[in-house]
């Protein structure tokens, strides 16, 4: 990692917070042209051999599709019962790349 690509201090506050809040910490060490991030339940915070982000967690939502066209789009967990009243209700999961 280069010093372009460091976290700033804000932004490092912000993962340690986040890990406050109860959200999941990933860490990653930092070698030249590898990133190999895994879970880390007990972040010991050594900033300047690892790196550390808050667990991504992919976007999901439900799009009611009407005569072709995508007329509605929800974020609930399971789609509305009036979905699938002479629609098509398509489910949508984000892919995060590493």
């Amino acid at each position: 990692m280069t010093s372009e690509e460091e976290k700033t201090l804000a932004e490092r506050i912000a993962v340690m917070q986040r890990c406050l809040d109860g959200d999941q910490i990933e860490a990653c060490l930092l070698q030249p042209n590898r990133r190999s991030w895994s879970l880390n339940l007990n972040p010991s915070w050594h900033w300047g051999n690892y790196d550390y982000r808050v667990v991504r967690k992919p976007r999901e939502f439900w799009i009611r599709k009407e005569d072709g066209a995508f007329v509605f789009v929800t974020t609930a967990d399971e789609p509305p019962a009036w979905f699938a009243e002479d629609s098509e209700v398509i489910r949508v999961r984000e892919v995060l790349d590493e």
